[in-house]
């Protein structure tokens, strides 16, 4: 089909979200990605706590998006690489390269974002999180 043409599969399956599904169990288990999604949200959190949470939830949703657009200019280099008349496997590694630095630099957004959160929690909470993380 057109997916297999353009070779999405080939290229891992990354599609919209270009490598989240990675991290996304560990992400979710920290209560990252969204805290109130996570253990994190289901902490009982004062206000000041929980106000400071989500800024460092909006940081790192900010910074993680200018990443993914990164991310999406290099899978459509790959692509591009990839259809070429003659297959250019020196950009397409490159762009895997650069995909794989990208990802890593949205690792460990989450978990500066992740060790911010927890120091705003007090060590009943940290002990709390850490018994509910799967």
């Amino acid at each position: 089909d057109d997916d297999d043409r353009w070779g999405w599969g080939m290229m891992g399956g990354m599609g919209m979200m270009g490598g989240w599904g990675m991290g996304r169990g560990m992400m979710d288990g920290m209560g990252m990605m969204g805290f109130g999604l996570g253990a994190i949200g289901r902490l009982d959190l004062n206000d000041s706590q929980r106000r400071q949470v989500q800024k460092f939830d909006d940081e790192l949703r900010r910074k993680n998006w200018a990443l993914m657009g990164k991310m999406h200019d290099e899978m459509s280099r790959m692509r591009d690489a990839m259809w070429a008349d003659k297959r250019d496997r020196a950009t397409i590694l490159a762009a895997n390269k650069r995909m794989s630095e990208l990802r890593q630099q949205m690792l460990e957004n989450m978990l500066d974002a992740a060790d911010k959160a927890e120091a705003v929690l007090t060590p009943q909470q940290r002990e709390q999180l850490r018994r509910n993380a799967p």
